[in-house]
Order: C-alpha cells, then sequence, then structure tokens
C-alpha cells in the first residue's frame, strides 16, 4: 500500500500512531512496522506448517474437506453418499481412461464435489491422484503415510486407475 501512496505522490497520516509520511522519521518508522509485520507473518506460516507436519507425523489427516468423507473431532469418516461418488469416479476412469468424461458421467447422474460444483477434468484428476482415498495421508504432495482413517478403495484399484493417468 505504501508503495503504491509514493508512487501516486500520496500522504500517508496516522493520528493514532503519529505518522506523516511527509517526513523522514516517519516513512522509516512505515518501513520498520512493514518488516515487523512481514517476519510475525512468515513466523506464522512457519508455525501452522510445523504443527501440519506434527499432525502428518503423528497418522493425522492434514485436509480440511474431502469429498467421500466427513472431518469429525480432527477424524476423516466416512461419508456414505459420498464415498459412492468416489468409487463410481474410480471405477468409471478405470473403464474409460478418461478425466473429460468421467466428468461428463459424473454430471449426468447430478452428482456434485463437496462444495456442491459440478466435476471437471481437473477435479477428476486431483480425486484419482489423491492417495487419501485408499487410506493414506500426504503431506505437500510430496511425503505419504498411512492414515488413522478408513479408506473408500482398495489399495490396488488406486495403483490399477494411477498406472493409467
Amino acid at each position: 500500500m505504501m508503495y503504491e501512496f509514493n508512487k501516486n505522490n500520496v500522504r500517508f497520516i496516522s493520528y493514532n500512531e503519529n505518522i506523516d509520511t511527509s517526513n523522514s522519521m516517519s516513512k522509516m518508522l512505515m518501513y520498520v512496522i512493514g518488516i515487523c509485520a512481514e517476519i510475525e507473518r512468515d513466523n506464522t506460516s512457519e508455525n501452522v506448517k510445523l504443527a501440519k507436519r506434527q499432525e502428518f507425523e503423528n497418522g493425522k489427516v492434514t485436509a480440511k474437506k474431502v469429498l467421500g468423507y466427513d472431518l469429525i473431532n480432527k477424524q476423516l469418516v466416512i461419508n456414505k453418499k459420498e464415498a459412492n461418488i468416489i468409487k463410481f469416479i474410480f471405477e468409471t476412469y478405470n473403464k474409460t481412461h478418461n478425466y473429460y468424461k468421467t466428468a461428463q458421467m459424473c454430471n449426468s447422474k447430478g452428482f456434485k464435489g463437496k462444495k456442491g460444483q459440478s466435476f471437471h477434468a481437473s477435479s477428476i484428476k486431483t480425486i484419482i491422484k489423491n492417495q487419501i482415498y485408499c487410506g493414506f495421508n500426504n503431506f505437500h504432495n510430496q511425503e505419504v503415510k498411512k492414515g488413522e482413517h478408513q479408506a473408500i478403495i482398495t489399495k490396488s484399484l488406486y495403483n490399477k486407475v494411477n498406472s493409467i493417468a
């Protein structure tokens, strides 16, 4: 924001903090406040990542919303209606070998995603590639670990479908 103000020759005044960017000391103070805010944001981000890593290491799920499951007391519990959609997606893709056709078939059956959206090739691909459905958790799509939740599909179906994808 301060960059835009300076670029457009706009003066920033805050009576509460006694800042007026028309003088050098106030400008310096604004930059110091900005740096402190950036450091705080970075620290918060690092703490969240560490907490998520710890959850992952303990076998806990790090996702918030996953089609096929409900999050109850920080545990993934199968949502039977949505789990049937996941099974349909894997089985259909196994037959069609095509994300787009699989999405079309889901939409023709009136299936919707977790937030009520229609399916697209990209959402089908995301589901097909997600190991959560065969009982595993992943951390930033880099590390995989057995989860505490029940699988919706078998590992063999997951592997078969992903050997096609």
